[in-house]
């Protein structure tokens, strides 16, 4: 699964997990960066001026920079392996559903909208700098956020938002909400082709990683008898 995120053959990423980098995988453009980020850092630049180093055979001195090379993509990748599986979800902490781990968490995205108005319709409020009338001036309480009466009020953000907490699905989020709200998987919202991986979660978000709810279309056919 984390390769197929990454675009990696399994065969060489396993290869490389146990001793190597592979010139399959030596030539990802993954891979290409990292050799590019390594050649120029400051610990190699040194290295290559120093006299113990100068010393040695050119063989031995690619097996040294060789050796360098795979732990420094070892250590990243180390990581972005990592915090991909922090990812995906825990199966509810029950060996009976411990197939549930292995799908992506997915996270809720409630935006407020470009334009002020948008912005108060949804707040239900708006912040006033007029002297003498400073403060927020509310025009419609819950806005489109909450509905004190009904939390699970599928007009209201909210809702999504308790039931993403509660685990208890989704759903299709309403045309009120279509504009507001989304669904994104936890993975695509996290760059792990960064060689300065910063573990960032970035709602800029990528064209297509959005989660669908809708129910694709299909067309009946009617066979046997009919009546």
């Amino acid at each position: 699964m984390f390769c197929e995120h990454r675009n990696f053959d399994l065969d060489d990423y396993q290869r490389f997990l146990e001793c190597e980098i592979n010139s399959d995988l030596a030539n990802t453009e993954m891979f290409k960066e990292y050799n590019i980020t390594f050649g120029n850092s400051t610990e190699i630049k040194k290295l290559k001026e120093q006299k113990s180093f100068k010393d040695l055979s050119e063989k031995e001195q690619e097996k040294e920079l060789t050796k360098r090379f795979y732990l420094y993509c070892k250590n990243i990748e180390k990581e972005k392996f990592f915090y991909f599986m922090l990812c995906l979800g825990d199966g509810q902490k029950n060996t009976e559903t411990i197939e549930s781990y292995y799908k992506p968490q997915q996270i809720i995205i409630v935006k407020t909208g470009k334009e002020i108005e948008e912005q108060k319709e949804f707040l239900g409020y708006e912040f006033q700098g007029k002297k003498g009338q400073e403060g927020i001036k509310i025009s419609n309480y819950g806005g489109k956020m909450f509905d004190e009466e009904d939390y699970l009020n599928p007009d209201k953000a909210t809702s999504y938002i308790r039931k993403m907490i509660c685990n208890a699905g989704i759903g299709e989020i309403k045309k009120a909400q279509e504009n507001n709200v989304s669904v994104y998987n936890l993975i695509d919202l996290i760059d792990f082709d960064r060689i300065d991986f910063d573990k960032i979660i970035n709602t800029s978000i990528r064209k297509g990683s959005m989660v669908s709810f809708k129910c694709p279309s299909i067309k009946l056919q009617f066979s046997g008898t009919q009546y």
